[in-house]
């Protein structure tokens, strides 16, 4: 039995070599391929998967063992050389939007731009309230001296009153219900010696504008009239038109600003009054003017 086995051992090595060399490829392909052999009387294979010789012995065999235990980790090979950069790959889809990043710190200020077209006018505001009152201004320079007016009519005013002497009383009017206003104060009843008293001469002019004013108005139905008389006419014309007023019952003054009496040098001028009140109920004082544009 041993030499038997002692004979076999050449065969047994030869066929572990084999099994061996053919276990590699066996490895790494799932599905092993039956192998056959062929061994020589002196043990050496002769060929592999070849129909053998009458005088060899031929092994076939294709179960696989079990697989062994995982041998221990190499070390870590060299990195390989890069590869070539492979083509670009296809436009992938758009992918779903982000979320709002956080505000970023602000920027520097940027270069000022161009002046803008001038916009349109709005509208107007409300009115304001009144501001106070500001403070006096400097006082302005003196205008001009204007340009001198033209010269005024040579005028002159002639006045009188019957002073304590009242018209219709007995010392002015009755009984001739008549008396002459002279200049100043004067009065005097109606008689020839009377009108000439109260007589001024005047020099050359026009009379005119005569004003006449009463402290008691005539009675009812009643009237005081008041002529300008002239070197003792009455009422006078000389050439013009009688300047002569009347009051009424219940007024108080008279005035005749329309008729002119022209005179001459040294004419002596009078106011002539009248009455209608017989009574002495319209008893009052007199106040008169009359004026004189001097030629």
């Amino acid at each position: 039995m041993l030499a038997l086995i002692r004979q076999s051992r050449p065969v047994l090595l030869a066929i572990f070599a084999a099994a061996t060399s053919m276990a590699m490829p066996s490895m790494v392909n799932a599905q092993s391929q039956p192998i056959t052999i062929c061994v020589t009387r002196k043990g050496k294979i002769s060929g592999i998967n070849v129909h053998c010789k009458f005088t060899e012995v031929g092994l076939t065999w294709n179960i696989q063992g079990p697989a062994g235990p995982a041998g221990l980790t190499g070390s870590q090979g060299a990195p390989g050389p890069a590869g070539s950069q492979g083509p670009v790959g296809p436009q992938g889809p758009v992918g779903v939007a982000g979320g709002m990043g956080l505000v970023g710190p602000q920027g520097p200020a940027g270069p000022q731009g161009p002046q803008g077209a001038i916009g349109p006018t709005g509208p107007s505001g409300l009115q304001g309230r009144q501001g106070s009152q500001g403070p006096a201004g400097a006082p302005g320079t003196p205008g001009t001296p204007g340009t001198p007016g033209t010269t005024g009519d040579n005028l002159a005013t002639l006045t009188g009153s019957s002073y304590a002497t009242y018209i219709t009383g007995a010392w002015c009017v009755a009984p001739f219900f008549k008396g002459y206003l002279g200049p100043s104060n004067s009065c005097s009843v109606s008689d020839t010696n009377s009108l000439a008293s109260e007589s001024t001469p005047l020099p050359a002019g026009n009379l005119e504008n005569l004003a006449i004013l009463v402290d008691n108005p005539p009675p009812a139905g009643e009237t005081d009239t008041f002529n300008v008389c002239v070197n003792d006419v009455c009422p006078a014309t000389s050439g013009g038109t009688p300047v002569t007023c009347t009051i009424t019952s219940g007024d108080f003054a008279c005035q005749d600003i329309v008729d002119v009496i022209p005179i001459n040098q040294g004419d002596r001028v009078t106011i002539e009054t009248s009455t209608t009140d017989t009574s002495g109920a319209g008893l009052a004082q007199v106040t008169w003017s009359l004026n004189l544009a001097l030629q």
